[in-house]
């Protein structure tokens, strides 16, 4: 799943530490801190692909990012109650919801407060 879910990232936001830590790798292999930490680059991927595309109106583009969007909700990092709480899988739906209405502010400041600049 994590070596899929890496591969799937828009290329221009992979994340070489991420993709060098997932290659070839299955989800048994990463200890669970790798898989939090592969998970959320993959998030920060995602928003950051869907805001670039809201800024240049690539429809296709903004569709695509918005289905995995959708995905993150059930991945392993978001979804097992024992590693993220409903406030956690609450932010993911606002940011959800944000992008449905076209307004990128909220995935912006997300991504300024949590994702590393790329």
């Amino acid at each position: 799943m994590i070596h899929s879910l890496v591969a799937r990232l828009p290329e221009i936001q992979r994340d070489a530490l991420a993709l060098r830590f997932a290659a070839g790798l299955s989800s048994r292999e990463i200890a669970p801190g790798g898989r939090v930490m592969v998970e959320y680059s993959a998030i920060c991927a995602w928003y950051g692909d869907w805001t670039s595309a809201f800024r240049v109106g690539d429809k296709d583009r903004l569709a695509r990012d918005r289905v995995m969007m959708g995905e993150i909700l059930t991945w392993k990092t978001i979804a097992d109650p024992f590693l993220a709480d409903d406030s956690i899988r609450n932010e993911f739906r606002r940011l959800n919801s944000s992008a449905d209405t076209g307004d990128p502010k909220p995935i912006d400041e997300y991504r300024t407060n949590n994702c590393s600049a790329s």
